[in-house]
């Protein structure tokens, strides 16, 4: 597949990630997600960053594909994501009241949609997971200690990219268990 039709793959994502966000803001908090220009135009923008910062990185280390092996042209899912997040806080597409909150919300948002859709046969069901005390107490923590990171940080300065990819890769083996590590 070439680059021209993953990106344009990423860019239909995007939009309905960030569409389905919206709705799902409007819909459970009242809250209107307005965007700094229109949703189409915040996911190119989105889009591009992602594919220049993710060229950047392929350029300074080999990255690997979904079977772990070297590759200097793929990034396993927890790059993208991590990419996927650096882009949003880095672009911060929601303007207005709390926008720091709410692009953090976005970024985490996208993550999951992302790891979800990526894994979608493989995953723990969210209720199954929310239904067990002990990894509801987990998931609980981590989104809470996810979206403050997310908030505070400084996305001037240099981006932890592959910490946070592991960041991801931990939340896999968590939700999928034994299939992550195989």
């Amino acid at each position: 597949m070439q680059d021209t039709t993953k990106q344009e793959e990423r860019l239909q994502f995007l939009i309905d990630c960030l569409h389905t966000f919206q709705q799902r803001m409007k819909k459970d908090e009242g809250i209107e997600i307005s965007f700094d220009e229109d949703l189409e135009g915040v996911c190119t923008e989105i889009n591009s960053y992602y594919w220049h910062f993710i060229s950047m990185i392929k350029e300074e280390k080999n990255l690997m594909n979904k079977n772990g092996e070297d590759s200097p042209t793929n990034a396993n899912i927890y790059k993208i994501i991590s990419a996927t997040e650096y882009s949003i806080i880095r672009l911060q597409p929601i303007q207005g009241n709390q926008s720091r909150e709410l692009n953090a919300r976005l970024a985490f948002f996208v993550s999951l949609y992302f790891y979800y859709h990526w894994f979608s046969d493989e995953v723990i069901e969210k209720s199954d997971f929310l239904e067990n005390p002990n990894l509801k107490e987990i998931w609980e923590k981590f989104a809470e200690d996810r979206l403050t990171w997310l908030m505070n940080f400084d996305e001037t300065n240099s981006f932890p990219f592959f910490l946070n990819s592991q960041v991801w890769m931990l939340f896999d083996i968590i939700t999928r268990g034994n299939k992550a590590i195989q």
